[in-house]
């Protein structure tokens, strides 16, 4: 199927081994566009199987991920999953990871898969490696992703395409250069734990803004 280039997978199936570091890699190497879920899967096998393959789809632009309550595989965390997209995948545009259930943790073993090195935060915070995808777009950080101090916003602010933040928590204003704002039109369901006088300052960083915060505690 080398000319697919939309493919849903919810299946409760996984590929017979985990793909290695160098493959051999099942899914379509055409593939454009990607949604894998886990949810009504009693294992967590399936979504991390399909995790270790996404090298082997280096068209890839859109990545989904519908996480199902209980325990994950630590590598299927989108931590991790974005440090393969890093690596992997630099015309990537847009990643989801819509509605991630309370219940959902990233401890589970996986066989053919190596376990974490240490305990796997729930939470997950901008990175050097999502600060790498330099075409992205679109973030919905699922409720997960956590934007809490200057750290976290030097990684973001790299991402000098992105134009939709979803389903964040935002708990700091971003420190810009001079003149410098931010390109980000909408903040969609995102949770801003900040005063009046912050917000106002995360307002101006972002003069383009259509959409403000469904929910903000101020």
């Amino acid at each position: 199927m080398t000319n697919l280039v939309d493919l849903d997978l919810n299946w409760a199936l996984a590929p017979h081994l985990p793909a290695g570091p160098e493959g051999p890699y099942c899914l379509p190497s055409s593939l454009v566009t990607l949604s894998l879920s886990s949810q009504g899967h009693t294992s967590p096998a399936p979504m991390a199987c399909w995790v270790a393959q996404l090298p082997g789809c280096p068209q890839l632009q859109h990545l989904m991920l519908h996480y199902g309550e209980g325990p994950h595989h630590h590598s299927t965390h989108p931590s991790a999953v974005t440090a393969v997209l890093a690596e992997h995948h630099p015309r990537l545009c847009s990643l989801q990871t819509p509605n991630v259930p309370v219940a959902t943790v990233f401890t589970a073993h996986v066989p053919g898969l190596p376990d974490a090195a240490g305990e796997v935060a729930r939470q997950w915070h901008p990175s050097a490696a999502l600060a790498a995808l330099k075409r992205l777009e679109r973030l919905g950080g699922g409720g997960l992703l956590v934007i809490r101090d200057l750290a976290d916003w030097q990684h973001l602010v790299q991402l000098t395409a992105l134009k939709e933040l979803a389903a964040a928590c935002v708990c700091c204003v971003p420190q810009l250069a001079p003149g410098a704002t931010l390109v980000l039109l909408d903040l969609w369901h995102c949770r801003v734990e900040l005063g009046g006088r912050d917000m106002g300052l995360l307002l101006l960083a972002c003069p383009q803004l259509l959409k403000l915060p469904a929910h903000r505690r101020l």
